[in-house]
Formats: structure tokens, C-alpha cells, sequence
């Protein structure tokens, strides 16, 4: 079958890169060292490349989101202090962040069709919605696919835009196919409020919950606050279940500012990172970081920026 291709392709940066990270390391961030870091920085960038080869035209833009390791940490810590903890164990060492940098500092000259989306304080998955409103507001009938595993992305999928999981692709029919509820906003924070996401450390509210109960709660009631306001008239919860329920209400209510999503308060265009492709900066920083010039940055016609010869005299320009 033919593989459909996209106008624009948003990327959660942070999620491509630990993918990077964990198939460089075999999921033990131990070997995460100095002699490594190269390595994950160059399967970064492929991965990029590829995802744009495979789903995407030459003219394609590529929206690379990414934000603080612990931009919204700190203050969800306040409601539940497991929130992302994983992301301060100390088996993170510090290199793992400064190599996001570096990869973040290469991508900004790589090509002039990325553009970079950071906005302190937010999160990458807060920014996927204004950055398609960006993009619609360019063309509204721009075609985009989101990539990320993060099942908060889906929340953008729509007639014209996409979800990539990095396994299967969800457009509105498949994704409420396989999840059973309509990819909006309200729906995908009610099965998060309940059911948990163990990606960020967020725990099951209502344990052992059927599915068919979860699914109708999902799709009747767009907020935690209807269903606790409402569900005791509701004859289709068992009474049994309503009270697992209220017994629950206190870890719904902090999964449930957990899992909503931040407003921006700002505007989109001062979030965005037009990247220009510079050869110049990309052999220096290929130089600094030990990593394997690409044809483009190679001067065929000038020995002076051959692969060998570039390394020994960058240091003197």
C-alpha cells in the first residue's frame, strides 16, 4: 500500500531522542558516557531524517517540540510527588540532558525546513495543539502527523492531522477503533484520570475498573467533575462501582490535574525556531563533537574540507 505522505510533521523531540538513547545504551543508563554521546546524537538525527523520508515530501516541514526535563515537574510535585520521578532518579546522569542540548544546537543549522518549538515553563505535549493551529493558520488544509508515543498527542487528530505512534498510524476512525472513545481532549484526560499513564508516573485511580464501565464513564461525562456530580443517578455505573468511585475521589482529583493540559500563554510565533541551514556551524560542531561529516558538509572540490583534513584544522578557523 502506498505510504501517505504529510505537508508538516510535529515531533516530540524529547521521546525521539530517549529512543535514541535507550536503543544506543540497551535501556541501561549506566554505559550513558562521554564515548557514547556521539553515537546517540547522530541516531537522532537519522531518525529524523527518516521520519520525514518515509512520511514526508522534500518541502515538508518538521516541527521539533522539546522542553525542560522539568518545566511543569516542580509544580505537579506539589499535587503528586511520584510525578515524572523517574526523570530525577540518579540513575539519570547529567550528560543525558546536556546532549539534548548539543543535538538542539546542530539541529538549528541542519536544514531550513526544521523549526524548533520550546516554551519555558510547558511542556512539549502543551505546545502540539498551538503548533497545529500555527500550521492551519498557514493553510488550513495542511496535511500533519504527530509523532510521539505519548497518547496525549492524539488529542490533535483530526480531519486533517494524523497521530504516529511509531507503530501504527491513528487517523479519527482507527483511533476509535482500537481506544473506544473519540480523540478530543476531554475524553483522552478522562482516560488518563483514570486508568493512569505509567509513562509519567501518573497511578491507576479506580484499580481493576472493567473495561466496559471505564469506556462508558469516558464517553458520557467530559470531566472528573461531572462524573463525581452526576454518577449517582447514573443506573449504568453498579452501585458497587460508584462507591470504588468516591472511595477513589481524592488521587482522581490529582490525576486530573495531572493529566490537564496548560494553556499558552503566549503567543506561538515567540515559541518557534526557524532553523537555516549553515554548513559553516555544522562542521564546526560536527568537528567538537567527534561525529562523522555528512556529504553536504564536504567540500568534493576543495581538499581543505575533506573528512580527514577538516578535523585537524577546524580548531584554527
Amino acid at each position: 500500500m502506498h505510504q501517505k505522505k504529510y505537508s508538516h510533521i510535529i515531533i516530540d523531540l524529547n521521546n525521539l531522542y530517549w529512543r535514541s538513547v535507550c536503543s544506543i545504551i540497551k535501556n541501561n543508563l549506566k554505559n550513558y558516557t562521554n564515548i557514547n554521546y556521539p553515537i546517540i546524537i547522530q541516531d537522532s538525527i537519522n531518525r529524523i531524517k527518516e521520519l520525514k523520508q518515509k512520511f514526508g515530501y522534500e518541502e515538508t516541514k518538521i516541527f521539533l517540540l522539546h522542553d525542560n526535563p522539568f518545566s511543569k515537574i516542580n509544580e505537579r510535585e506539589i499535587l503528586y510527588p511520584l510525578y515524572k520521578h523517574k526523570r530525577k532518579t540518579e540513575n539519570i546522569p547529567p550528560i543525558f540532558y546536556t546532549t539534548l542540548d548539543k543535538l538542539i544546537e546542530i539541529l538549528k543549522y541542519y536544514s531550513n525546513n526544521y523549526i524548533i518549538s520550546y516554551c519555558n515553563g510547558y511542556e512539549a505535549d502543551d505546545l502540539t495543539l498551538p503548533v497545529q493551529q500555527y500550521i492551519y493558520n498557514q493553510n488550513k488544509n495542511s496535511k500533519i502527523l504527530l509523532v510521539s508515543v505519548d497518547l496525549d498527542w492524539a488529542r490533535c487528530i483530526d480531519n486533517n492531522t494524523d497521530w504516529y505512534n511509531y507503530n501504527n498510524i491513528y487517523d479519527i476512525i482507527n483511533f476509535k477503533e482500537k481506544y473506544k472513545f473519540n480523540p478530543d481532549i476531554y475524553k483522552i484526560c478522562m482516560f488518563k484520570c483514570i486508568h493512569g499513564d505509567e509513562s509519567d508516573c501518573i497511578p491507576i485511580a479506580i484499580p481493576y475498573l472493567p473495561t466496559n464501565i471505564l469506556i462508558y464513564i469516558i464517553n458520557t461525562y467530559n470531566t472528573l467533575d461531572e462524573l463525581l456530580l452526576n454518577m449517582w443517578k447514573d443506573e449504568n455505573i453498579p452501585q458497587n462501582w460508584k462507591l470504588k468511585i468516591k472511595e477513589a475521589e481524592k488521587q482522581l482529583k490529582i490525576n486530573w490535574q495531572l493529566v490537564n493540559f496548560t494553556p499558552l500563554h503566549t503567543n506561538i510565533d515567540d515559541c518557534l525556531f526557524f532553523c537555516k541551514e549553515n554548513i559553516k556551524m555544522l562542521r564546526y560542531f560536527y568537528s567538537i563533537y567527534d561525529l562523522e561529516l555528512e556529504n553536504k558538509m564536504i567540500d568534493k572540490d576543495n581538499e581543505f574540507f575533506s573528512r580527514k583534513k577538516y578535523k585537524r584544522i577546524i580548531n584554527t578557523l
